[in-house]
């Protein structure tokens, strides 16, 4: 991954995409869920952001452990393509909910994203995930 910076005051949007197919609730398909997160990142693009993070937001709730490959994989898919279609002008970042550090490592790396979030790193936090 680039080193990225971020200039102070600049905006990173969320992109959280619809339910993923294999997730816990229905999921509209893959195309859709492409499409939304293309439209959505384009929006956040022409309203100033200066970057997204691609979150899974919609795949709640979120297995306790470590994310599924087919999560690995079509989250790979949307932020390539994301990155395909800005390029270099918006920073791109990774979020595999729930605290999957490893696949979001993964994810941003296959993509060429320059950051990853993990809401939990290490400690003890209690959510309505557990």
């Amino acid at each position: 991954m680039n080193k990225a910076i971020i200039p102070p005051g600049s905006i990173i949007a969320a992109v959280h995409l619809l339910p993923l197919p294999g997730a816990p609730t229905d999921s509209p398909g893959f195309s859709a869920v492409l499409d939304r997160a293309l439209h959505d990142t384009e929006a956040m693009f022409r309203g100033g952001a200066a970057g997204c993070i691609i979150e899974n937001l919609g795949d709640h709730p979120y297995a306790p452990g470590p994310a599924e490959p087919h999560v690995v994989a079509f989250m790979t898919v949307v932020a390539s393509a994301v990155k395909q279609r800005f390029g270099e002008s918006m920073l791109l970042g990774v979020n595999v909910l729930r605290n999957s550090a490893a696949a979001a490592l993964a994810v941003a790396t296959a993509a060429q994203a320059q950051f990853i979030r993990v809401n939990v790193h290490s400690g003890a936090m209690l959510t309505d995930q557990g």
